[in-house]
């Protein structure tokens, strides 16, 4: 069994073709919980219960043979760290360690369950332009001032920090930093923006197949 868990992002394996060639007999359940944010973590009280709902989860679904694959970490990097830091004025640094700090306690709480069959995918780089004020999640996001390239760096230090965190407790990380960069523009590369400009998530097509990659070679290596 394999539970993928994360923020919409995730919505993405419910598109991958859990073939035998790449998952053999593992059987996937997603957990989704749309906005969710790995600063949000820590509060009891924020608007999508993240924390009661994985939480909840993992404690019920989660066995000792089964993988977990986490998705979160875009939502902070691309609006939420950046709107508290303009409404709150609470440093960027102070965030980022923050909702490393919250992500980290929930890779554990699945740890204690599962030992080391937690793999962590990166954050989903930004894909909403400058200046885009059309599309649902882009008009929620339009006080955020910040740029798409510093949404990006952004992006990029979380991931970096992740794979550190990933690498102290022996745990799989998947950078998907290494397909969806474009090192000259140090954004995301054009051919992984969705089709529809109003949609912020990935064009699953290209992503599915970076996805059936890295998972089949993390699992079955």
């Amino acid at each position: 069994m394999v539970h993928f868990i994360g923020d919409s992002h995730a919505d993405i394996f419910w598109q991958m073709e859990f073939s035998p060639f790449y998952f053999w007999n593992i059987i996937p359940k997603i957990k989704v919980v749309h906005g969710a944010t790995t600063t949000g973590l820590a509060n009891p009280n924020s608007k999508t219960q993240a924390l009661k709902i994985f939480e909840t989860y993992i404690q019920e679904e989660i066995k000792t043979n089964h993988y977990v694959v986490f998705q979160l970490g875009e939502v902070d990097c691309g609006f939420a760290i950046w709107y508290r830091a303009e409404k709150h004025q609470i440093s960027i640094d102070e965030q980022l360690n923050q909702a490393l700090n919250n992500y980290t306690r929930l890779l554990n709480k699945t740890m204690s369950i599962n030992g080391h069959k937690t793999i962590v995918c990166s954050a989903i780089l930004p894909t909403i332009q400058d200046g885009q004020n059309f599309g649902q999640v882009a008009n929620l996001r339009r006080e955020v001032k910040a740029n798409l390239n510093e949404r990006t760096a952004l992006s990029l230090r979380f991931n970096a920090a992740l794979q550190k965190i990933c690498n102290t407790n022996s745990l799989i990380f998947l950078n998907l930093d290494q397909y969806l960069l474009d090192p000259k523009k140090q954004i995301l590369k054009a051919h992984f923006l969705h089709h529809d400009p109003t949609n912020h998530h990935l064009n699953p097509k290209p992503l599915m197949a970076v996805l059936n990659t890295e998972l089949n070679k993390k699992i079955f290596s």
